[in-house]
């Protein structure tokens, strides 16, 4: 049978007929689909008029089984032009049922049946498209109630599940890069996991990289400590002092910031240098108010936006965030400092050489960094997002 309605509930809730959009919203939406969802949902039931009426809240109404009835007409109408040609709510004993001989695609439904393959048969592909799939609590904006509370944390842990499956088999693979690919795009479904954070660093410590497993626990710290939360054990263990010190890799903070910048210009060729935003915020501090140097403080912010520019949900950050900072590697001067402050939020710390107007230069950094976006952008099919750049003297 030809299949003609699509359910989105994973995430913002979006119902289409036909591939046309009838709804779509992550803040709640019009009675009539609650009511659409409610019958879905009780698929193979017959629900009375009283049982809708409560379901739906609307014991207050002043006419409320004519509000439903009124509710239940609306949505036969919607979709009375379907190319299937069948009701899609029926009338059964006094009461409405959906109409469970249709083909109904459910975007839910879809992520369990490829979740279980997945991790059953060490798919990558299949584990990609899990996430994919999950944008967002189940049934995001919609009053909760213990069954909707229910599923929200079944759907949580299993995409918390096929995050680790996935991240297992690219840490075999020695695909860390992807692996932190991987746990940067679970954080912006579950930034509250100490798993998730823990995980983060525990794959760039497998890489040999003690400077960048530091990076990765500063950035988590920082997240816990911004938001008012204590830093979990396994976090504060990479931030503490350890052998990987005495064998070169010593952390910034330990040595003396200006002449580490001083050292970087003179040398010219090299790269900015990337630290975690606790060191940062430390050298930052060490050097506020040296005589004589002037420092400027970059920030560079991606914020979701419509066509039109206005903020609105649904950009790939994590996508956006690696051609940022890859960008960023590549156009900043090699005297300057960088950290990703928060999730899509950069700062720059930058010295004034004398030779030109600090706030020129830093426009033309702005123009040459948004030029190389916009570029990639274009031709990784586009990714919703606008840059803020702003510029502060320190």
């Amino acid at each position: 049978m030809k299949q003609s309605i699509s359910i989105y509930t994973l995430g913002q809730i979006k119902i289409e007929k036909e591939e046309e959009v009838l709804v779509e919203s992550s803040t709640g939406i019009p009675g009539k689909w609650a009511l659409f969802l409610v019958l879905y949902f009780h698929a193979h039931e017959t629900l009375s008029l009283d049982y809708l009426v409560e379901k739906l809240g609307m014991e207050q109404n002043e006419t409320p089984r004519q509000s439903l009835r009124m509710m239940i007409y609306r949505l036969r109408r919607d979709f009375a032009d379907m190319e299937a040609g069948e009701e899609v709510i029926l009338t059964e004993n006094g009461g409405y049922t959906f109409n469970s001989e249709l083909e109904v695609w459910l975007d839910a439904a879809r992520f369990e049946e490829l979740s279980s393959e997945g991790k059953e048969e060490a798919d990558q592909a299949k584990l990609r498209r899990v996430m994919d799939l999950y944008n967002g609590p189940f049934m995001a904006g919609l009053e909760e109630n213990l069954w909707i509370l229910k599923q929200r944390r079944r759907y949580r842990k299993m995409y918390r599940e096929t995050v680790n499956r996935l991240t297992d088999l690219l840490v075999e693979e020695e695909r860390y890069a992807g692996a932190e690919e991987v746990l940067d795009e679970a954080l912006k479904y579950c930034p509250l996991e100490n798993e998730i954070h823990a995980r983060l660093v525990e794959v760039a410590r497998r890489a040999e990289s003690y400077q960048h497993a530091r990076q990765r626990a500063e950035e988590s710290a920082a997240f816990f400590q911004q938001n008012g939360l204590q830093v979990p054990e396994e976090i504060r263990e990479h931030l503490k002092p350890s052998a990987a010190d005495a064998e070169g890799e010593t952390p910034l903070r330990m040595r003396d910031p200006l002449a580490c910048i001083r050292e970087r210009s003179a040398a010219g060729g090299e790269g900015p240098e990337e630290l975690g935003p606790i060191t940062f915020t430390e050298v930052a501090a060490s050097l506020r108010g040296f005589a004589g140097e002037n420092l400027s403080l970059l920030s560079f912010k991606l914020e979701e936006a419509d066509d039109d520019g206005s903020a609105d949900a649904g950009g790939d950050l994590s996508g956006a965030e690696r051609i940022l900072s890859s960008s960023l590697e590549e156009n900043l001067p090699g005297d300057c400092l960088f950290c990703r402050w928060q999730q899509g939020h950069f700062l720059a710390l930058t010295r004034d050489d004398g030779e030109r107007d600090e706030g020129e230069k830093a426009e033309s950094l702005q123009e040459k960094i948004m030029s190389e976006m916009e570029q990639r952008k274009e031709n990784s099919g586009g990714y919703g997002l606008r840059l803020r750049f702003s510029r502060e003297e320190i």
